[in-house]
């Protein structure tokens, strides 16, 4: 179920949902819990606007994956909250946006991420429950587009994202660990229209340490029918 509502004379959105699932969450849940979602968008120009959004809600799915604790935790007791920030700025040939989510969840942890031997899928303690942990992370992306003047049609574009991941407690050993990878990228775009509804445009991204170890380069043809 969603909603939108603008004060009447006013450059406020203020746009909800309440649906099965999280705002993080891209796929179907099968849990029957409830997520809620809100946005608030300013217009305070004709060339500005910015967003705050939230979401809190379930994510943890039952599927054969998560079996062996299915009957010993609620899995519609674990949530996830998010919170983000949004900004667009344009003007004349080039438009800024940034934006920014913060995640947290509450979840079980795997056998997997601990490496070492146990019996079932997740991490238990002494008394032989499911450990939880909460584990938290914050993306972020910058985009930049110039289009040249007395080139209509044509842009360049720059992204550079990221996504850090905060420590969180070892549950074997007690130590602050990473609980996953942080991610930084950058694109680097040249685009053409070529008609009405036919596009061109190359992609160069690199990541990681910025060696050209994990880089690609990539050209799109698009056409919209």
């Amino acid at each position: 179920m969603r909603f939108d509502y603008q004060p009447e004379g006013s450059n406020t959105l203020i746009s909800g949902a309440l649906s099965n699932q999280g705002l993080s969450k891209y796929d179907i849940s099968t849990n029957a819990g409830i997520g809620l979602t809100l946005r608030t968008k300013f217009e305070p120009s004709a060339i500005f606007e910015w967003a705050l959004s939230g979401s809190y809600g379930t994510y943890f799915d039952e599927k054969p994956a998560n079996e062996s604790i299915q009957d010993e935790v609620d899995l519609e007791s674990l949530t996830q909250i998010s919170a983000g920030i949004y900004g667009k700025w344009q003007f004349t040939y080039f438009e800024i946006v940034t934006e920014a989510i913060y995640t947290q969840w509450e979840a079980p942890v795997f056998r997997d991420t601990m490496f070492f031997a146990s019996p079932t899928d997740f991490v238990r303690d002494g008394s032989g429950a499911p450990v939880l942990l909460n584990v938290d992370n914050v993306g972020a992306n910058f985009d930049f587009k110039y289009e040249p003047p007395g080139w209509s049609g044509t842009y360049l574009a720059f992204r550079g994202e990221s996504m850090y991941f905060f420590e969180t407690d070892n549950p074997v050993s007690g130590d602050a660990y990473k609980w996953d990878t942080d991610l930084y990228r950058y694109n680097i775009a040249v685009g053409r229209k070529l008609a009405p509804n036919v596009q061109f445009k190359m992609v160069f991204s690199d990541q990681d340490k910025f060696d050209f170890k994990y880089y690609t380069f990539r050209a799109y043809l698009t056409a919209a029918f």
